[in-house]
């Protein structure tokens, strides 16, 4: 298994930039014997942000390094780009409460994110999104560095 390169279930998606979604399943909820884990108020105080390649990972990771509220957040890429998250890894990532998924703004990252989002569970998930303005939106976390700099990045997380 390749290691994620490093810098420091239910059926909805929730998307940074607005509110969270509502579970689109028509099934009731089945009740639990074991306690359901409370989600953290703040979804930055156990997080991780995932990216879709590791220039990607530098990018978020250097412009969050001096934010005062996601300075701490881990930022991880995967090894292969966004089709490459290895099931394996899952029970690893339990003990984050939320998990920010920062795949590339075109189809394939977009369609890796959904994947990723149905193996962690999209209770925990946020999807990091281009902001509306400015235009044109940057294809990756790489160029919103590049063309807009780190508090842009800071915003759309």
């Amino acid at each position: 298994m390749p290691p994620l390169s490093s810098s420091s279930s239910s059926s909805a998606t929730t998307t940074i930039n607005s509110t969270p979604t509502p579970n689109s399943s028509s099934s009731p909820a089945v009740p639990s014997a074991a306690p359901a884990k409370v989600r953290a108020k703040d979804p930055y105080s156990n997080a991780l942000i995932i990216t879709e390649g590791e220039y990607d990972c530098m990018a978020v990771a250097s412009a969050l390094s001096k934010h005062k509220k996601l300075k701490d957040v881990p930022v991880v890429s995967l090894p292969n780009g966004c089709s490459s998250f290895p099931s394996d890894l899952i029970p690893l990532l339990e003990r984050f409460d939320s998990v920010f998924i920062y795949m590339d703004y075109d189809s394939s990252g977009q369609q890796g994110a959904e994947k990723i989002i149905k193996k962690l569970g999209s209770g925990r998930c946020y999807l990091v999104t281009p902001l509306p303005t400015p235009t044109p939106p940057p294809k990756d976390a790489n160029d919103a560095l590049r063309m807009y700099g780190a508090d842009y990045i800071a915003q759309c997380i």
